[in-house]
């Protein structure tokens, strides 16, 4: 698709052993092979940016085509397809930055972030939107700007949350705020102000939570779009959770769960029945807690998706810690687990958390 060969070509090519074909039906090259053809290529370096263009354009816009999907049942096939191709998107993302190909960015943001942000690579993908952030910085030309309004906006937005979910909760704030005063887009609007409401849960501020949420919520329901509906329930409950208004809490889980049941996403409805089951248990419901987690837990093994398994993980670890007795080893395996998900992904707040958790069950042991 980038070179424009033909099956006639390729098989020439594996003939002469210059590519060779995998038992999956696609076609490789040998390092050394690639690095030789790669210095031919910039011998000619108008077809060398021919040709780098072409590989930026189709593998960004495959990304882009994934979009819905990343977002529904076939959420593991679309996070699979990207993830089989990592290395090439990454090269084409780098590519359109250093060109400044502003409006192919703008069609894979979206879907990308989703791959980073599921796959919870939150370093990598700061790593990545920083970098095409530091392009658009040096895009000195003010009239082509006006041709991507939203680009940096949605950049900064997504790279704040890639910070959040590694710590930084000033870093992230210092993303946000800014574009309330400038966002004219009532989704994305709802999008961060659903980041904010999490970001002040995190400090505490319970009235600033809330009031970002409410402002969420009914800006993603003016949109229309059920799935920002979702995710500003879902974040409702885990700050009602928090001050301990456990009634409310599952009402809003419950009601976020009932959304994401009919949207079919698979890791949103993890996550949303991670807080069902916080609220239940402290509800005294315990049986009933487990078994979400539980489900929650299979779900986020079934997607890949490390944050989710290590959520679901730690709770069940609390469940364990909760009953007592017998079931105090469980708990401190349960837990161990959890710490190195958390380590790996850099998710500091939820690893203190787990701390928290196992000094508690190691007491309990003596």
């Amino acid at each position: 698709a980038v070179a424009g060969a033909d099956l006639l070509t390729l098989a020439d090519l594996v003939d002469t052993a210059w590519v060779y074909r995998t038992p999956d039906g696609r076609y490789q090259m040998h390092e050394l092979l690639r690095q030789f053809a790669a210095e031919r290529l910039a011998d000619e370096s108008s077809l060398e940016e021919a040709t780098y263009e072409r590989h930026a354009t189709h593998y960004l816009q495959q990304v882009a085509h994934l979009e819905t999907s990343l977002l529904g049942p076939e959420q593991r096939a679309a996070l699979d397809q990207i993830g089989s191709e990592r290395d090439n998107v990454q090269l084409a993302w780098a590519r359109a930055t250093q060109q400044q190909n502003f409006n192919l960015i703008g069609e894979a943001l979206q879907a990308l972030y989703q791959f980073f942000f599921l796959h919870s690579r939150y370093a990598e993908g700061e790593a990545l939107f920083s970098d095409a952030l530091r392009q658009w910085s040096q895009w000195e030309s003010g009239s082509a700007k006006l041709d991507h309004p939203s680009i940096n906006d949605r950049l900064l937005a997504r790279l704040g949350v890639f910070r959040l979910y590694q710590g930084d909760i000033a870093g992230a704030d210092a993303h946000f705020t800014p574009l309330l005063s400038r966002c004219n887009d009532i989704r994305e609007l709802a999008f961060i102000y659903a980041r904010l409401g999490s970001s002040a849960r995190l400090r505490g501020d319970r009235p600033a939570a809330e009031a970002a949420l409410r402002q969420s919520l009914a800006l993603a329901r003016a949109s229309g779009d059920s799935n920002l509906v979702a995710e500003a329930l879902h974040v409702l409950s885990d700050v009602a959770a928090t001050f301990s208004d456990f009634p409310g809490a599952e009402q809003y889980a419950r009601d976020a769960l009932a959304l994401c049941r009919e949207l079919q996403r698979p890791e949103l409805t993890a996550r949303v029945l991670v807080a069902l089951a916080w609220a239940t248990n402290c509800l005294g419901a315990y049986d009933e807690s487990e078994r979400y987690y539980q489900e929650s837990l299979a779900i986020a093994e079934a997607i890949g998706n490390p944050y989710g398994v290590a959520l679901a993980t730690n709770f069940l670890g609390w469940c364990a810690y909760a009953a007592g007795g017998d079931r105090l080893p469980e708990a401190l395996s349960l837990f161990d687990r959890s710490f190195v998900i958390w380590r790996q992904i850099g998710q500091r707040s939820n690893l203190a958390m787990c701390y928290g958790d196992y000094a508690l069950a190691a007491s309990e042991l003596g």
